[in-house]
């Protein structure tokens, strides 16, 4: 869409970008209203019910990140969402988390379409995934790095 009209390319990276958060939002609160219903019996059934809260604390402990990452690599962040909801992440961490991953995702890619036109768009399509990956492994082994003083 914004190949056929780029003046419009900044609004479509807004209604993607909220779009995105809003569906985000509907996958934590799936987990968080439906986990004591559903995910919770399946737990205890496999027994992992006690490890689930040790779990929860680790994964809100990094929450912030988590979200992050999912949400500028092709990982699903609905799965990410559920698991949000269902361990009890802050709502202001994930929100927030969530418009950032999202808004650097839509903005990247509407830049990149608004500056480069139509001859962006294979390298968007083949390489932009692989790049945002790379740049998480770099700033994960950057904190390896520095927490374990290698």
């Amino acid at each position: 869409m914004i190949v056929a009209e780029r003046r419009r390319a900044w609004r479509l990276a807004f209604i993607c970008t909220t779009m995105s958060v809003l569906d985000a939002i509907l996958g934590y609160l799936i987990g968080a209203l439906l986990f004591d219903e559903v995910a919770k019996p399946l737990l205890a059934i496999y027994g992992y019910g006690d490890r689930f809260a040790e779990f929860a604390m680790t994964y809100n402990e990094w929450g912030a990140w988590i979200v992050l990452i999912a949400g500028l690599t092709p990982f699903p962040l609905m799965m990410v969402a559920i698991a949000s909801g269902a361990t009890g992440l802050d709502p202001a961490v994930f929100v927030s988390s969530s418009i950032v991953a999202s808004g650097i995702r839509f903005y990247a890619v509407a830049g990149l379409l608004y500056r480069f036109g139509p001859s962006v768009r294979a390298f968007i399509e083949r390489r932009l995934g692989i790049i945002f990956k790379a740049e998480i492994v770099a700033l994960l082994g950057g904190f390896a790095f520095v927490r374990l003083g290698v």
